[in-house]
């Protein structure tokens, strides 16, 4: 710094340049860390949301010996509904039965509302998002996919009151710090870890029921996912991208000790899938090989205005009973964008 012309310091231009580019220097130290900082916080809020749904469930079970089911599915798209195409979920009933207290528990502040593959599902199903999160252009078209950002165990979605047949290899209370209850979500349920979608992009490889988990934490090369298990503790599960089946498809996780149905489960498990009779090493190890879902527990097909008769409790924490039957109160209306009707 020297005198100007007039006797006053100044910094010369060399001195100016030198600060900015030690600001420059700060600035690019600082960022990473500050963007870091922000996804670790929106990873451990995730964790607190699944944290309290587990709560939620829990209550939801002690009363029913039940879970709710997962969502409203066929009977949201009954054209003769006032609120066709938008679908109510497990989270909604959690919020009508009063086990939890707050609507936003049910969303990951890391989603996008929806997520590409929640919205490309929802547009191949005719599955609306809620309008009051993604409000509809004028002249456009509406956003498509499944509300809230987490999928319930498709198992515990379907238990309750139901009868598992003698070859379903299943113990509902087996390993409960390692089986799942329900994770970060690309829609309303999910059955097993497949994460295939990471490298296509398609909801549906292999298979419809794929990619129900939802990747959207961690890194490009380790995504991850909040997991909640059965015994109420929440713990992160991670893809290894360079895992690969012998095919070429994405392996990613090791189910050892995490499982949705049973340790060491192959990831693309389903209802009839070859894969239910092969271990995550692609060995065959397993004899049992019918996907465990229950039977008796309620009767979905709402839109005959039929209800079972052996469990008419459970309409209570069915969301298809409350759509057909229009017992959804204002707050979930409103919510959703449907007609106050």
């Amino acid at each position: 710094m020297k005198p100007n012309h007039r006797g006053i310091a100044a910094f010369t231009l060399i001195e100016l340049l030198v600060v900015v580019a030690i600001i420059a220097l700060l600035v690019s130290i600082l960022l990473p860390s500050l963007a870091n900082a922000r996804q670790q916080a929106k990873f451990v809020q995730c964790g607190s949301n699944l944290r309290q749904l587990g709560i939620g469930l829990t209550m939801c079970y002690n009363e029913y010996k039940a879970y709710p089911a997962h969502d409203d599915g066929n009977v949201a798209n009954d054209t003769s509904l006032a609120h066709f195409g938008w679908m109510a979920t497990w989270i909604d009933i959690l919020f009508v039965r009063k086990y939890t207290q707050d609507f936003n528990v049910g969303y990951c502040p890391s989603d996008r509302k929806p997520d590409p593959i929640n919205q490309q599902r929802g547009v191949a199903w005719s599955f609306r998002y809620p309008t009051s999160l993604a409000p509809v252009p004028r002249g456009g078209a509406p956003t498509y996919g499944a509300d809230y950002s987490y999928a319930i165990n498709v198992i515990f979605s379907a238990y309750g009151g139901g009868v598992f047949t003698g070859d379903m290899d299943f113990a509902f209370d087996r390993r409960p710090s390692n089986l799942v209850m329900a994770t970060d979500g690309w829609w309303t349920w999910a059955h097993g870890f497949c994460a295939q979608a990471l490298l296509t992009n398609r909801f549906d490889d292999p298979y419809w029921g794929s990619n129900g988990v939802a990747w959207r934490h961690g890194t490009r090369q380790h995504p991850g996912s909040q997991v909640l298990f059965r015994d109420s503790s929440v713990r992160p599960a991670y893809v290894d991208i360079s895992d690969r089946y012998r095919s070429g498809k994405l392996r990613g996780v090791r189910t050892g000790d995490k499982f949705f149905w049973r340790g060491g489960e192959h990831t693309f498990i389903q209802m009839g899938a070859s894969e239910n009779a092969l271990d995550i090493n692609e060995q065959s190890r397993f004899t049992k090989t019918t996907y465990p879902l229950a039977s008796g527990a309620w009767d979905d097909n709402y839109n005959g205005k039929s209800l079972n008769a052996s469990h008419p409790e459970l309409r209570d924490i069915d969301p298809a009973y409350y759509t057909s039957f229009h017992k959804w109160p204002n707050t979930i209306k409103t919510r959703k964008g449907w007609r106050l009707n």
